[in-house]
């Protein structure tokens, strides 16, 4: 299959958008991202520059996650020179909404 621009293949995008859209039940592809990662689906894992559950990542003892949290912030450019590049403010909890 060809990909076709404007769209965006890339995870990390596709999170941003899906924020930008307001509440996750707009986005209903992220329920099933979630659901994977908690399984542990390699596939989905792979995604993952790190996976913080694996045990080649020193984590022998954490196996499988029981919970998953999204948090959702709201990131800046930094205006003086030098690091940090950007500033971030928490603006909320992204999924879920209680808890």
């Amino acid at each position: 299959p060809r990909f076709i621009s404007p769209y965006h293949y890339r995870l990390d995008w596709l999170m941003w958008i899906a924020s930008c859209a307001g509440s996750i039940e707009r986005s209903p592809w992220m329920f099933k991202l979630l659901l994977k990662l908690m399984e542990q689906e390699e596939e989905v894992c792979r995604l993952l520059d790190i996976d913080p559950f694996s045990p080649k990542n020193g984590n022998a003892d954490i196996g499988r996650p029981k919970y998953i949290r999204v948090e959702k912030y709201r990131y800046k450019f930094n205006n003086a020179r030098g690091e940090p590049y950007w500033t971030r403010k928490r603006i909320g909890r992204y999924f879920p909404k209680q808890g």
